[in-house]
């Protein structure tokens, strides 16, 4: 009995009376009565069998087709971009930018008009200048024999002033080639190793505007003119 009763309590209603109905008779004729009555009642619509629910998703549900779009690369990092047609940049070392060319600069034709102001400021004639410097059409040649002291490093020193002079005869900005320099600086044998820390020295006259050039200060201006007057 307490079958019977486990098993219509799964209907509702009059369907629940229908299958107590069915399961009593059934009792009574050993199981036949039951499969006749059951098939006939399910066929005419009077007898709704359960459905089981199926686990998982619930019917209709389709799975997400839409494509989803790669953001991220290795390890959350967003992707690497792609290469234009311009292709990447160049970097130098350690990822800095290449340095710059440099700006080509205009010569000015060598001239004594170059150093008009600095010749008439110091009181130094023009006819002083020629016997020391030799001015060309594009450059300027020292004709100067002495340096007029015995000393090596105060001879440096001479050369450095003479050589940025005449720089200024051919540009009008008294620099001068560290390059050229030590040339003529062994030309009279005055060049020995104590010239970079005898170039140090001079700050306050002379000094380096970048690893090939030297440029004269005011006051270097001023012993300059000192020595034009005195070779």
């Amino acid at each position: 009995m307490d079958g019977i009763k486990k098993i219509a309590d799964k209907f509702d209603g009059q369907d629940r009376e229908v299958v107590l109905k069915m399961l009593f008779e059934d009792a009574m004729t050993g199981g036949a009565t039951l499969r006749s009555t059951a098939g006939s009642a399910v066929a005419n619509g009077e007898l709704e069998m359960p459905t089981q629910k199926r686990r998982g998703r619930p019917p209709g549900r389709k799975k997400n087709t839409d494509v989803v779009l790669k953001t991220a690369g290795r390890r959350g990092r967003p992707p690497k971009a792609q290469a234009t047609a311009f292709g990447r940049p160049k970097t130098g070392r350690r990822g800095r930018p290449p340095k710059a060319e440099p700006i080509p600069t205009v010569k000015a034709a060598p001239s004594l008009n170059n150093v008009s102001d600095f010749l008439t400021r110091n009181g130094i004639a023009e006819n002083t200048v020629l016997k020391l410097f030799a001015i060309g059409e594009e450059s300027v040649m020292p004709v100067y024999e002495s340096l007029g002291t015995d000393k090596k490093s105060q001879a440096q020193v001479r050369v450095m002033l003479l050589s940025c002079f005449a720089g200024a005869i051919a540009t009008g900005q008294f620099i001068a080639d560290l390059k050229a320099v030590r040339e003529e600086c062994k030309r009279f044998g005055v060049y020995d190793n104590n010239f970079p820390g005898n170039l140090s020295r001079q700050e306050e006259t002379i000094k380096r505007v970048s690893k090939s050039q030297i440029e004269l200060t005011a006051a270097g201006q001023d012993e300059l003119a000192n020595l034009l007057k005195s070779l």
